[in-house]
């Protein structure tokens, strides 16, 4: 009997997903097979190159004939097999890549693809918890969006210097940054960052191992492109990313120099994730506002703060009633003077972000005078969310 070596399906489906979240298409897979691995890797058009390379299972003494295929994008989108964890022996001959009878693509003999960082400059390695990587991601996301889809989710993994670990993400309403627990001793290192696009590591959580005990995180640093590596123990995942248009993450996070910053420490999110839950479909996201206004209150008692939605002459406010629900006021303790308008998409990223965490007691950070206030910050649990842009008060 021939010996074979085997792949799980499911890890074909799940690698292809991941390969093609490249923010710039691509022209198809190239897959290679052999030496007790299978490894799936594409490019996009502006030259960000991504990896995923998974073990085969099965004899040591392999008799299936290693090669390389690519399959073009064509035959790709219109793919439509279920994601079942079973082993099949994955073939190409005759210009056919076979998995059984469950998968048979179109594909033509290539060669393997290879890329990597020019001139590394700076490395660094770290093991994370893998539940935690799965809450960050999920608590950045709401700030991915961009008003050009392919700009979407720009987002930058760090180690700093004191072994934090970071993951960022950067859109055009929005940007988040929020650490990653970590397992393990961490050597101190300079600051080092990579960089990808959100899709890619919200499809790898399909891919790994969520009950691996850890897993290692690797980053490179080049002159003109960046390289991050996560892997399971089994399976890893390689993005390369050129750093000519990756957005300058540093400068939304960092706050206004030589204006006043005023603080909110919101007691309770639940009223203001009530109210957003309430307005109605015709408050757009990009065309309603919000304005959030604390008065003074010398003896830093709970007291409510105004926050109105507003689109045109349409008002809708906390601690109001709405269409015969009386909506819940939404306090603080702070003796700030408070002034701000954010749009209602804003607004909920941020909220979002809080609540993915599952925070309840948040501090929302502005600035004055009115013509600094570029930005409000949400301030939570090793978490910043931050609005990108002066927004012009409504009339």
């Amino acid at each position: 009997m021939a010996k074979t070596r085997t792949i799980d399906l499911r890890t074909v489906i799940d690698a292809l997903d991941v390969v093609q979240t490249l923010p710039a298409g691509n022209d198809g897979v190239t897959i290679t097979s052999g030496n007790g691995t299978i490894s799936f890797s594409a490019q996009d058009r502006i030259g960000t190159t991504c990896f995923v390379v998974a073990p085969t299972f099965g004899h040591a003494q392999d008799t299936t004939p290693a090669f390389t295929a690519h399959v073009a994008e064509k035959d790709l989108s219109g793919m439509s097999i279920p994601r079942r964890a079973i082993r099949r022996t994955l073939t190409f001959h005759d210009g056919m890549l076979r998995c059984s009878d469950l998968l048979t693509l179109p594909a033509t003999a290539s060669t393997p693809v290879t890329t990597r960082v020019d001139q590394p400059n700076a490395h660094a390695s770290v093991h994370v918890d893998p539940a935690s990587f799965a809450q960050a991601l999920a608590a950045v996301e709401p700030s991915k969006r961009a008003v050009q889809p392919r700009n979407e989710g720009h987002t930058r993994l760090t180690l700093t210097r004191h072994g934090q670990v970071k993951v960022s993400v950067v859109g055009d309403y929005s940007a988040a940054t929020t650490r990653i627990k970590t397992v393990g001793t961490i050597t101190p290192t300079a600051d080092c960052h990579a960089h990808t696009r959100i899709e890619v590591w919200l499809q790898a959580l399909r891919l790994l191992n969520q009950s691996a005990e850890r897993w290692t995180v690797t980053l490179i640093a080049g002159e003109t492109s960046d390289q991050v590596t996560i892997t399971d123990g089994a399976t890893a995942i390689t993005v390369v990313t050129p750093t000519a248009k990756i957005p300058n993450f540093d400068a939304h996070f960092t706050p206004p120099k030589g204006v006043r910053y005023w603080d909110l420490e919101i007691t309770d999110i639940a009223p203001i994730v009530d109210f957003l839950s309430t307005l109605p479909r015709s408050f757009s996201d990009d065309y309603a506002f919000v304005q959030i206004r604390n008065h003074s209150d010398e003896d830093g008692r709970t007291h409510p703060i105004d926050m109105v939605a507003r689109l045109g002459s349409q008002l809708i406010a906390a601690g109001q009633s709405y269409r015969g629900t009386q909506l819940a006021s939404v306090t603080t303790t702070s003796i700030d003077e408070a002034e701000v308008d954010v749009t209602l998409s804003q607004l909920r990223q941020l909220i979002a972000t809080a609540t993915r965490l599952g925070a309840r007691r948040v501090t929302l950070r502005g600035y004055t005078p009115y013509e600094s206030m570029a930005q409000l910050f949400l301030i939570c649990n090793d978490t910043i969310a931050v609005t990108i842009g002066r927004v012009p008060q409504p009339l």
